[in-house]
């Protein structure tokens, strides 16, 4: 030991410094350093490097997959829960289910009771719907169409000729025209002026111009619409001042029947004068049905409903009806009348009245039906009437 000592104090002393010493003593070596382990042990050793290598590498390749898979998962599930109803209606399901279950049967028999027939109807009947129908309180139509092989034009006249008079004579149309329109295929509503000199309202032949602000190549289809006995009339007064359009064809269709209004106005309660039975009445918005006859000289009528709550039929009875003044009415009243459904005319007595105001009429009606609903129908509009109040024969009608 202290000679190996000495040995590297000399040489530091020849050669100067450690560097000089490591570069002199590895002078020195004559063998190289051999591995103390076998050639087979360092190839296995190698080999477990590798491998070790190679599992670290695909562990981290999986973990990274499944960081990436789970990242997305938890991605959906918040894009499921917070922004789709269908994770809150689920659970909202579940939580009800036990509460609703018991209605769940009953409600559904409901429903399709409720449905059925109104899909029947509408498979077995589809032609009874009115879409484009211009106005419900518009019983009829017919369809017109005129041809123009030229270049479209606008803003002319043109003449419709038609039978006004059978139209009045089946009740489908008021006596003055007053409830004629004419409509586009839009729904926009005509003007038009009615020729009273070369063919007036009520004739076989009158004659109507109805301006048309669009007249196209080839068909234009205008609507003639009529059966409203409330409808006053829109009829220019005075012929257009545009040409007339000449169509080479015209033709009219049959005529077709809409859908009809079933609301209803209460406006009043009476008592008939023999018992203290309850009458009231009840004044339509709803038209006056085409099958009632108008009463020759009147233009305007109202619906007047008799609700008998009695189980028995009632006869002659005399049932109050107060009026309120319609500009189209006299102002005395004196143009009032009543019918029942067949055209008769029923007697009436006019108690008290105040001029263009109001008045109260009792009317004696032949035949009020138990527990139900008796129509009887008012009529107006006869500047030249003269009033037709009878109080001897509805006190006669009393005392009999």
């Amino acid at each position: 030991m202290r000679r190996r000592q000495n040995i590297k104090i000399m040489l530091r002393k020849m050669h100067g410094g450690w560097n000089s010493l490591t570069i002199s003593l590895a002078t020195y070596r004559t063998k190289s350093v051999k591995s103390f382990s076998s050639p087979a042990e360092s190839k296995k050793s190698h080999r477990g490097r590798f491998k070790g290598k190679l599992h670290h590498k695909i562990s981290r390749t999986i973990s990274k997959i499944n960081f990436v898979r789970k990242s997305i998962t938890d991605e959906w599930n918040n894009f499921y829960t917070q922004k789709l109803p269908f994770y809150k209606i689920n659970k909202f399901w579940r939580t009800h289910y036990p509460i609703y279950k018991k209605f769940l049967i009953p409600v559904s028999l409901g429903m399709l009771i409720v449905l059925a027939p109104v899909v029947w109807l509408s498979v077995k009947n589809p032609d009874k719907v009115f879409a484009d129908w211009f106005d419900d309180n518009w019983h009829y139509r017919k369809t017109i169409t005129i041809t123009n092989p030229g270049a479209p034009d606008s803003d002319k006249k043109i003449l419709f000729e038609t039978d006004t008079a059978t139209l009045v004579g089946e009740s489908k149309m008021q006596n003055t025209c007053a409830d004629t329109r004419f409509v586009d295929v839009s729904g926009q509503v005509l003007d038009y002026y009615v020729d009273s000199a070369n063919g007036a309202c009520n004739t076989n032949s009158t004659d109507f111009y109805i301006l048309l602000p669009t007249i196209n190549k080839g068909s234009t289809v205008v609507y003639f619409y009529y059966g409203n006995a409330y409808a006053e009339s829109v009829a220019q007064t005075s012929q257009f001042s545009q040409a007339t359009f000449s169509p080479s064809q015209s033709s009219t269709g049959n005529e077709t029947s809409g859908p009809e209004p079933t609301a209803y106005w209460k406006f009043e309660e009476g008592y008939d004068q023999k018992e203290n039975t309850k009458i009231e009445q009840q004044l339509e918005i709803m038209n006056t049905p085409a099958s009632v006859s108008w009463l020759t000289g009147s233009t305007k009528s109202r619906v007047v409903t008799v609700t008998n709550s009695n189980a028995s039929a009632l006869t002659n009875f005399q049932v109050l009806v107060s009026v309120t003044y319609d500009s189209d009415m006299n102002s005395d009243f004196s143009d009032i009348r009543f019918t029942d459904s067949s055209g008769t005319e029923l007697d009436h007595w006019l108690e008290s009245k105040t001029d263009s105001t109001s008045a109260k009429f009792w009317v004696e009606v032949p035949s009020i039906a138990e527990s139900g609903d008796t129509t009887i129908y008012l009529f107006y509009g006869n500047a030249s009437a003269s009033s037709a109040s009878n109080g001897f024969s509805m006190i006669l009608a009393a005392v009999l």
